[in-house]
């Protein structure tokens, strides 16, 4: 699947297998017609199942999105808000990396060694040996004719391509010549001639620019989260949702939540908080909701309008770590409004369970949810009064549910 469709997928990876309402989905479907032997057909399922690529019998989840809730005027007019992932920009950057600025290229162009003999000595011990020599020469001593033909033996060595990694770059002069990039970089080498022929010499530059290639190879595109938050209609987000999932187990993902065990069931259909009709999410993210459902009466006493959206990977509400830009999609996202006479407040809170297992590995993710409140801005894009505000909660866990009650209560309840 070498494609991107959206903002921050991986280039090879299969991205719709989760969504099988997705239009793009068919990029990544393999359409086989047989007129008469179907047998192929059969065998090549039995063997994608036996390699674990196929499972052996899936099953159809499909979050609907209340009607109820595609009444409301949040709905219709509301607003929902995600960073984007951008490349990091390189403009400082105005040298190469120290360990490639001095680089020593040891090169070997002896091929053997041999002896001169006196065709009129039997004796072999009288033969003279023709040694090798080794020759040190600064790369910026190099005539340039030599060293451009080095350069341009090879494509990562092309000058868009230094001054995308390099963009305070002038020249390929001053690339190959500028103690700031590989001009300090010394040739040893070793011949079996006193002297270096032109030859000779550009297969050596030509071996060292091979090494300051791989180098340029080796550096990526690196990425970061902006700190900007851009405006989405929720109707344009919120929509219904087909998953198919290898298997489902007890109280956990691809099971409703009214059928869970009675310490998580939860009969979600006429709660209008819930956007959707039910909840298939895991045993954590169901202990979480089924928490929630204990807070809303309290809520309802501050806030006019409470809503809670289960974020079944939909591309619109993934964020980007401001470092890194890797992509992260909250399970939850609880919004709340204060209405006023012709505008409101509402407030976006991203909210993600975490079994116990997880909670080390993707502390990155929670360290990020925080950094959001003091970050992170709302871009308004469109005309009005309304006031936005964004920020995430530590994970949930139902191992540390005090804990996370109390910080909940004190940045909603007791700050209302």
């Amino acid at each position: 699947c070498p494609y991107v469709a959206e903002n921050g997928q991986e280039r090879f990876k299969r991205k719709y297998d989760h969504d099988l309402n997705h239009e793009n989905r068919m990029l990544e479907t393999l359409l086989y017609h047989s007129k008469q032997d179907s047998r192929y057909i059969t065998e090549l399922r039995s063997a994608l199942k036996a390699t674990g690529l196929l499972p052996e019998a899936p099953v159809e989840i499909e979050y609907k999105v209340k009607q109820s809730f595609k009444d409301t005027d949040f709905f219709r007019n509301g607003l929902v808000f995600a960073n984007k992932r951008v490349e990091k920009t390189r403009e400082s950057i105005t040298q190469m990396e120290n360990r490639i600025r001095s680089l020593e290229h040891f090169i070997n162009l002896a091929t053997s060694k041999g002896r001169v003999y006196d065709l009129f000595d039997d004796n072999l011990d009288s033969g003279t040996e023709t040694g090798t020599h080794t020759h040190r020469v600064s790369l910026k001593d190099i005539p340039f004719n030599v060293q451009l033909s080095a350069l341009d033996s090879y494509e990562l060595l092309r000058f868009d391509i230094l001054k995308s990694r390099y963009p305070n770059l002038r020249s390929k002069k001053d690339f190959l010549n500028s103690p700031n990039y590989i001009g300090n970089n010394t040739l040893v080498i070793t011949s079996s001639g006193e002297e270096l022929t032109g030859a000779q010499l550009f297969e050596a530059c030509k071996t060292a620019m091979g090494k300051v290639a791989d180098h340029v190879g080796q550096i990526t595109q690196e990425y970061e989260g902006t700190k900007e938050f851009y405006p989405s209609p929720i109707r344009d987000v919120v929509r219904d949702k087909k998953r198919q999932l290898n298997a489902i187990s007890d109280n956990g993902e691809g099971v409703s939540q009214s059928l869970v065990s009675s310490d998580l069931a939860l009969d979600i259909r006429n709660e209008d908080w819930f956007v959707y009709e039910d909840n298939f999410g895991t045993s954590e993210e169901k202990a979480f909701v089924k928490y929630f459902h204990s807070l809303v009466p309290e809520l309802r006493e501050e806030y006019d309008e409470i809503y809670l959206i289960r974020n079944e990977r939909l591309a619109e509400l993934s964020i980007y770590d401001f470092g890194t830009g890797e992509r992260f999609e909250p399970d939850y996202l609880l919004f709340m409004r204060k209405n006023r006479a012709t505008e409101y407040e509402q407030e976006q809170i991203y909210i993600e369970p975490k079994g116990d297992h997880l909670l080390d590995k993707d502390r990155w993710k929670e360290d990020f949810l925080l950094r959001i409140e003091a970050e992170g801005t709302p871009v308004k894009v469109y005309a009005d009064n309304h006031e936005y505000k964004i920020f995430g909660l530590p994970f949930y866990n139902r191992g540390q549910q005090s804990k996370f009650d109390g910080i909940f209560r004190e940045k909603i309840l007791t700050t209302i």
